[in-house]
C-alpha cells in the first residue's frame, strides 16, 4: 500500500462506506540520535558527565540546555535526525450529515 500510494503521490487514502469513513495514511517518523562521542570531545569529561550515565542521558541534557549550562548551538551539532521505516496508520470515523469526516468528539 505504501508503494501504491506513493505512486500516485500521496501520504493518505480514504474511501466511504454507508455511514463510515475508512482512512490509510503512511507515518514516516523520525528519531534524533546523539553524536555522543563528538559532543563529549566538544563540552568537556566534566559536562558529559552530568547529562550522562554510561551514555548520553536525554532528560539531563535537556536540563543543562534548560538551565543555560550547556549552549543548544554546540548540542545541536550533535543530533541527528534519522528516518523511521514508514509505516501506514489506518483511521475509521463516522461520516456527518455532510458525508465528510465528524469532528473529534462527534
Amino acid at each position: 500500500m505504501i508503494d501504491l500510494l506513493h505512486k500516485l503521490r500521496k501520504k493518505s487514502a480514504s474511501i466511504k462506506d454507508g455511514g463510515k469513513y475508512y482512512k490509510a495514511t503512511i507515518v514516516s517518523p523520525e528519531r534524533v540520535d546523539i553524536d555522543e562521542k563528538g559532543l563529549a570531545k566538544e563540552i568537556g569529561a566534566t559536562a558529559f558527565r552530568k547529562v550522562s550515565d554510561l551514555k548520553v542521558n536525554r532528560k539531563k541534557l535537556e536540563e543543562a540546555l534548560a538551565s543555560g549550562e550547556l549552549s543548544a548551538e554546540v548540542v545541536g551539532k550533535h543530533l541527528h535526525t534519522k528516518d523511521a521505516r514508514p509505516y501506514i496508520r489506518f483511521t475509521e470515523g463516522v461520516l456527518d450529515d455532510a458525508d465528510e469526516p465528524a469532528a473529534a468528539g462527534d
